[in-house]
């Protein structure tokens, strides 16, 4: 009997508290952990399990001495243990205190509708008086919460884990206090409710002989109320948050875009203009029979290339990958292109100049940054695409040495190619692969990177649906 009492009440404290303690974590990434994340979750999963365990040989021993007691003993030590627990996230949670407090309150809101829930099942359960004699968690309470505990978690975990994530991001110490202010205020109200209504229910309902199944429709308006006005606010909160990043976004490419397009505008005329000049003095040194100045200028004409070879039918592709096959030639980097590909207009200039753009300059750097350090190795560059079955693909494979992988590094889809948040430049934080994986996504693709460490090459590939 003792065993089966203790174990009881040791499973039902921990269906209440544990699956709360750990919804506290899921809304934040491991970097606001003071603790590394393995040891973070397992430290508030022993203290739930280890409070679970001292509540239920303490509820045993008050009910064996006074079984009247033990149903007031479980509240006071609920109350104990979500102190202990609070206290422990604010301690070990090196956030905003406003963020911190949002998300106690949002946890506290999934404990009161796990609560309510759990009185409505009961309310259908064949009546037992054992929670008569001070037992916190009879047979039927036990079975109430496993069931409603185990219907909850799924969906509840997945909504902390990604919109309340996104919303606790956007979480400003100034602009949000207004509508934390109103969540909380909200909070509050419907906890008060139910608390009241649960006891104006436990203590009436009997004597005045309210219909039983009142109490469900009232249980589950409520509930649904604070749910609706939760979602509402949070859904329309990150949706205006999506919408400021993608203006800010757009703002960025176009940004990048005119950079883009003026260099290589600048590029080009520059070109041109040092090589009819060097063209000009090659003339005048002939003329002059200087001919080490005549052999000289002759040899840095060699050595300035403006590539006007068309590489393939769309305008504004030929145009970049020459505007970069002129850069790259300048700079000793081999640059091979392999380019059959016809009308691209499915993919705007901006769009366009900006992906490659951000990729060519990078695959540029890198195989000088390789020059630099194998001066007798040649850099490389390699670009293919092609246009076949409604899909556009482009490879772009460089020269490289030194990359930086981000901490920790997403698994690879079996490939070996990782996303843009897989890296980062070693001058910068690899916003650049991220804008083209953005972009590529615009048009239903996707964008994805490898470095081969054997043949020291970085290989940037993407896919983008032609529609």
């Amino acid at each position: 009997m003792a065993i089966y009492f203790i174990l009881r009440h040791f499973i039902g404290f921990a269906l209440q508290m544990t699956p709360a303690t750990l919804l506290l974590l899921l809304p934040f990434d491991p970097v606001c952990f003071r603790l590394p994340a393995k040891r973070q979750w397992l430290a508030f999963i022993g203290v739930s399990l280890g409070l679970s365990a001292i509540y239920s040989g303490l509820a045993y021993a008050t009910y064996t001495v006074n079984p009247d007691a033990g149903f007031l003993f479980g509240n006071a030590f609920m109350i104990a243990g979500i102190a202990v627990v609070v206290a422990m996230f604010f301690r070990l949670i090196n956030e905003r205190a406003m963020r911190k407090l949002f998300v106690v309150f949002m946890v506290i809101a999934f404990a009161a509708v796990q609560y309510s829930l759990a009185n409505v099942l009961l309310a259908n359960m064949p009546r037992q008086l054992a929670v008569q004699d001070g037992q916190s968690y009879d047979n039927n309470t036990f079975l109430a919460y496993l069931i409603v505990t185990a219907a909850l978690i799924g969906p509840v975990a997945l909504f902390f884990r990604r919109p309340l994530r996104v919303y606790i991001r956007s979480i400003q110490p100034t602009g949000s206090r207004g509508e934390i202010m109103l969540l909380i205020v909200l909070t509050a109200i419907y906890l008060a409710l139910n608390a009241l209504f649960t006891m104006f229910w436990a203590r009436f309902h009997l004597s005045a002989d309210i219909n039983q199944s009142y109490y469900i429709p009232v249980i589950l308006l409520q509930t649904a109320m604070l749910l609706i006005v939760y979602y509402s606010v949070i859904r329309l909160s990150n949706q205006h948050s999506e919408e400021s990043e993608r203006q800010l976004e757009t703002a960025i490419i176009r940004s990048d875009h005119e950079r883009i397009h003026k260099d290589m505008e600048k590029q080009r005329e520059r070109l041109h203009d040092m090589r009819q000049l060097l063209r000009m003095m090659s003339v005048i040194a002939k003329n002059g029979s200087r001919e080490d100045m005549q052999n000289y200028i002759d040899e840095s004409v060699e050595h300035i290339h403006i590539t006007d070879k068309r590489f393939c039918a769309d305008r504004q592709l030929n145009g970049i990958l020459q505007y970069y096959a002129s850069m790259a030639a300048n700079q000793g980097i081999d640059f091979s292109v392999q380019a059959m590909c016809g009308d691209l207009s499915f993919i705007s200039e901006i769009d366009l100049t900006v992906m490659l753009g951000n990729v060519l300059e990078n695959a540029i750097r890198a195989a000088r940054e390789w020059r630099t350090q194998h001066s007798q190795e040649p850099a490389s560059i390699r670009f293919t695409a092609d246009d076949r079955k409604s899909l556009l693909r482009i490879q772009v494979e460089n020269s490289c040495e030194n990359v930086v992988f981000a901490a920790p590094a997403p698994a690879d889809g079996g490939d070996g190619f990782l996303p843009a948040e897989a890296f980062q430049s070693t001058s910068g934080s690899g916003e650049g692969l991220r804008r083209v994986a953005t972009i590529a996504k615009k048009y239903e693709g996707v964008a994805s990177f490898r470095y081969d460490e054997n043949a020291r090459r970085f290989i940037t590939r993407i896919t983008l649906v032609m529609s």
